[in-house]
């Protein structure tokens, strides 16, 4: 008589697809492109799930607290924003070079990452990870550095080294963010390459 089948082949609770298993690295990449396709609003499961491929029984399996998902997601890209900032504003180049290499920086980064610092910094303080903000609170001072340097040689319209680079984000937020659809909204000169779009943003700050 045959034995009575059993659950041993595979362990409770761990859903599968087509027979072999999804793991986390997979969840939290794939969590990363949900981040960048969703403005900032609550990412559920079943979103991250379709983006996957898999159910979100194996999400919630893997990671039960779903903020700790979408930090780990978004971590490694902020990481490399803010060591990318640093990097351009420590350079021994010059002022406006630096100001060209940022705008380049900050259209790309919303262009390719979308929403994940909106993200990021939902989490962060939801979750109260002063570290995490305290590392982006050192960056945006870092630019109010560089911009009230800015503002001394006579370089860029405005006085106010804070709002500033927030304003100059926001542009390039706007801008790099547009889609296909939007393109009727946008002003013909910013349908351009990103050299001469960033040469043209450039224009719009400049003293």
């Amino acid at each position: 008589m045959d034995e009575p089948e059993t659950s041993a082949a595979r362990p409770q609770g761990r859903p599968t697809r087509g027979g072999r298993e999804i793991g986390r690295d997979h969840l939290i990449e794939s969590t990363r492109g949900a981040m960048r396709a969703r403005p900032r609003l609550d990412i559920q499961r079943r979103e991250i799930a379709e983006h996957a491929g898999v159910t979100p029984a194996l999400v919630s399996y893997y990671f039960p607290d779903k903020a700790i998902l979408l930090e780990l997601a978004a971590r490694p890209v902020i990481d490399t924003y803010a060591a990318d900032v640093r990097q351009i504003l420590r350079s021994p180049k010059k002022p406006k070079a630096k100001l060209r290499l940022l705008i380049s920086l900050f259209l790309t980064f919303n262009s390719e990452q979308g929403f994940i610092l909106d993200h990021y910094l939902e989490v962060s303080h939801a979750k109260q990870r002063d570290e995490n903000v305290a590392m982006l609170g050192a960056v945006k001072r870092e630019l109010s550095e560089f911009f009230k340097e800015l503002i001394g040689l006579g370089m860029i319209k405005g006085d106010d080294p804070e709002f500033l680079p927030a304003a100059l984000w926001g542009l390039c937020r706007y801008v790099g963010r547009r889609n296909e659809s939007d393109m009727f909204l946008i002003d013909e000169d910013l349908q351009t390459s990103p050299k001469d779009l960033t040469l043209k943003v450039l224009t719009l700050i400049s003293a």
